[in-house]
């Protein structure tokens, strides 16, 4: 039968042979096609039996783990992964085995041969038998490590994007937003979702021109980024100035298809920047104006103190008598000038104690409604269980009288000077704002009055000194830069508060001390007694050195006198036990006086020593401790001052 069906067919035996080898050749192609692409494509192919021991591994096995086919064969399926992977996948492939379906892709870690991590990316089949029997696994793996790094790469720009502090936008080349981070809410006021989408011009304001925003826009076209502060304005209209950065962003071809704007809000940053430039430049007027009272103070005492000896020893009657009286007076009036420079420069000498400010004002209220006027009402207002404040309580009406004086010149027409008093506690928010770096518990002194007030130009200027808005003739311009200085030598600080038309208030706060204030008695001028004793005075100052010792020998004394600190040494070595008092200048060439001081009191413990100088000592050394063997009078002084100081030394009688 199947020759005749070859025959009848027309076939002869060599042509079935011919057609069986042209299948074989075929399904030889096919094998040959299937395994190039099996081995030449760069995912990992493989193939398990039911126990998930491999059978078949692809060459690219060795690409992705380091393992070449070999080593895999027999293998467990998961004989690569870290043992968190190994329980996640086995449950993986039993249910597939129970579900008969095929895995969607998972991901994976495993380790290299050299031990790295290398994510996988798989999905596989169950193998079935005709009977539907499980007899293994097939699959497919491929290598994802490096798009995985990138995935995460990015996330983490985004995240960090997000969290950054400062305003990111990414618009067209256009200038249309099409993506805000979350701090462009905090910055701008305006939803995110709802700017994509808008020109990212709606922020700007008319504080720059066309020409500004079109040099901005050439630098980006360029390529190059733009950097600089811009005036931008809120949702809600009010402006702010923002440290912005404008990049472009280019793709491989070299064409612009984005703009990154990354904006930083430096309002605040600005009035800080403002008030240490104010506060650098008070300093730097400060050191000047000290120096210049420092020399300028040495000429006062030889005026001054030649003046009043010469007044002394002539009649009222004398033709010489008025004119010497009107010298001594100008030369008074200078030295009040200088004083005020040594107060702004925060270099008077001060005379310390703990003192409570109801009582400074209560001492003063007489004399402020003097001054003032009956135009003006007075408030005083006690403050019960007010704290102490170590000051110089002459300093202290300084400063009250120089701010109702003030305030008296705002108010012509008349009105109100409010002083009130409280305790306070300054945390470190507010000292922050203030600009000020010592926060704790502090006495606040207020100054209000219903004047005309100052606007936010004049607001800066007014502790400069020689600043006055008072025409000429009215004003020095020294008094509110006298009160700045003596809180400052205090370490206070002073804040002030004014709008036109609204009137001022000064407040000025005192750190507290843990003390019960020392009542404050009035001054009683002891007349001046004289003495025998010798006294050794170290002065640079020819002028002033005759003039001391000219004072003191009327008076008794004996005066031995040193031009400078090492004759001063020389002198004193000399006469050293019959020396009682040591009368110092506190800068002298070659050796000054404060390292005169401490090699005499190194010979003798009990030495008097008077320093003199035209500013505080602590200006020029802080740890001098002022007892009643050691003291300081300030330039320039009057001869019956120096007289009582000297007796009150040798006595041991200071307070």
């Amino acid at each position: 039968l199947f020759a005749f069906y070859v025959i009848g067919l027309g076939f002869g035996a060599g042509g079935v042979y011919r057609h069986m080898e042209e299948a074989l050749r075929a399904q030889r192609e096919s094998e040959s096609l299937f395994r190039n692409l099996v081995e030449t494509t760069s995912d990992w192919i493989w193939e398990s039996n039911e126990r998930g021991d491999f059978v078949y591994s692809s060459p690219q096995v060795e690409a992705i783990l380091g393992y070449t086919p070999e080593e895999v064969l027999g293998k467990k399926f998961y004989a690569f992964m870290p043992e968190e992977e190994k329980r996640q996948l086995t449950n993986t492939f039993r249910t597939l085995a129970s579900a008969g379906q095929t895995m969607k892709a998972i991901e994976n870690a495993n380790l290299h041969k050299d031990g790295h991590r290398v994510i996988l990316e798989s999905s596989g089949v169950p193998v079935l038998d005709a009977s539907g029997k499980l007899v293994g696994y097939r699959g497919v793996a491929r290598d994802i490590t490096d798009r995985k790094r990138s995935e995460e790469e990015r996330e983490r720009l985004v995240f960090a994007i997000e969290q950054a502090a400062e305003s990111i936008v990414i618009t067209d080349p256009a200038g249309i937003i099409q993506y805000a981070n979350a701090a462009f809410e905090t910055v701008t006021g305006c939803n995110r979702d709802e700017s994509i989408g808008m020109n990212i011009r709606f922020l700007k304001t008319d504080a720059h021109n066309d020409a500004y925003y079109e040099k901005i826009k050439k630098s980006v076209l360029a390529g190059n980024p733009w950097t600089g502060r811009t005036q931008n304005t809120r949702k809600d209209g009010t402006p702010y100035t923002a440290e912005v950065v404008v990049s472009p962003v280019r793709n491989a071809q070299g064409a612009l298809i984005n703009i990154v704007v990354i904006q930083r809000d430096v309002t605040n940053e600005i009035v800080l920047e403002e008030q240490l430039r104010q506060s650098q430049k008070m300093e730097a007027v400060g050191q000047l104006a000290g120096g210049v009272a420092h020399d300028f103070n040495n000429l006062l005492q030889a005026i001054l103190g030649y003046g009043d000896l010469a007044l002394d020893e002539v009649g009222k009657n004398d033709p010489l008598y008025n004119s010497l009286e009107e010298i001594i007076k100008a030369s008074q009036r200078a030295s009040t000038l200088v004083r005020q420079l040594l107060a702004f420069s925060r270099r008077q000498v001060l005379e310390m104690k703990d003192v409570n400010l109801n009582d400074v004002a209560g001492n003063l209220m007489k004399m402020i409604r003097r001054v003032i006027g009956e135009h003006i009402t007075l408030d005083i207002q006690d403050a019960p269980g007010l704290g102490t404040v170590h000051a110089d309580a002459g300093q202290l009406e300084q400063i009250l009288m120089n701010l109702c004086v003030n305030a008296r010149d705002a108010m012509p027409e008349g009105g109100t000077i409010t002083i009130n008093m409280q305790n306070v506690t300054l945390d470190e928010d507010f000292c922050k704002d203030n600009n000020w770096d010592r926060p704790g518990r502090y006495v606040c002194m207020n100054i209000a009055d219903t004047g005309c007030g100052m606007d936010e130009k004049t607001l800066p200027k007014i502790f400069e000194p020689f600043f006055t808005t008072k025409e000429i003739g009215r004003g020095t311009g020294l008094g509110l830069a006298t009160v700045y200085g003596i809180v400052k030598q205090h370490e206070g600080f002073i804040l002030v508060s004014s709008e036109p038309g609204m009137g001022t208030t000064f407040s000025v706060y005192l750190p507290q001390v843990e003390r019960t204030a020392t009542p404050i008695a009035a001054a009683e001028k002891q007349p001046a007694p004289g003495g025998t004793e010798t006294i050794l005075i170290a002065e640079d100052d020819e002028i002033v050195c005759r003039l001391s010792q000219t004072i003191l020998e009327r008076a008794g004394y004996t005066v031995l006198t040193a031009a400078d600190g090492t004759e001063a040494l020389d002198v004193f070595g000399k006469h050293r036990d019959a020396i009682a008092l040591v009368l110092l200048d506190v800068i002298m060439p070659k050796l000054s006086g404060l390292a005169v001081f401490e090699r005499v009191r190194s010979m003798r413990p009990d030495l008097c020593v008077l320093f003199s100088s035209g500013y505080s000592i602590d200006a020029v050394h802080a740890d001098v401790h002022f007892n009643e063997r050691t003291q300081m009078i300030q330039k320039p002084y009057h001869p019956d001052d120096l007289l009582r100081k000297v007796r009150q030394i040798l006595d041991g009688n200071i307070a």
